[in-house]
């Protein structure tokens, strides 16, 4: 992420895993495309023949006014899931960057790295650099333990942010 010119793709569905492979195969610029082990069990549609899904734009997977989630990759399912189960409560969440949070002035940045030196906080340095003294509340940072990681699947679940901690750091910004 952080060398010029060198772009990092992290598919969230099998349809964006498709359309972000067409789009960097066939980049002017070397692209890395990640995909988690999670993900390669999912399913889901996939449109026919070549569709390229351009590189550095949000995808906003659900709007909503009160709270913006940025995250991607498999921790995209988690995040919807607490945004649906926050929806009940009348918390509407958002997924984008700096147009969503300049309109909801909440940000939760969500990925499966460790929180300590993982790339949300390159995200919450320029959300507070950009959106300083708009922001309704500080920037928060949700990532894995700081710890290996576990073997066992039962103890990933408390590794990993997972959507009930997700919903409740969401809540914490309200």
């Amino acid at each position: 992420m952080h060398t010029p010119g060198l772009k990092v793709a992290v598919p969230s569905t099998p349809a964006d895993a498709k359309g972000l492979l067409y789009s960097c195969i066939f980049d002017d610029d070397p692209c890395i495309f990640m995909e988690s082990l999670p993900l390669l069990f999912t399913r889901g549609p996939v449109r026919p023949g070549r569709v390229v899904i351009p590189l550095g734009v949000a995808d906003v997977k659900r709007s909503g006014d009160d709270v913006t989630v940025v995250t991607w990759g498999w921790q995209v399912h988690e995040a919807l899931a607490a945004a649906e189960e926050l929806e009940g409560e009348g918390i509407s969440v958002e997924d984008a960057v700096l147009a969503s949070v300049e309109r909801t002035k909440r940000v939760l940045i969500v990925h499966a790295a460790t929180r300590f030196a993982g790339p949300g906080a390159e995200i919450a340095s320029v959300v507070s650099h950009e959106l300083f003294g708009e922001l309704d509340a500080p920037v928060e940072r949700m990532g894995a333990a700081y710890s290996p990681v576990p073997y066992a699947t039962e103890l990933e679940v408390l590794h990993y942010p997972e959507r009930s901690r997700i919903a409740e750091a969401v809540r914490r910004l309200r």
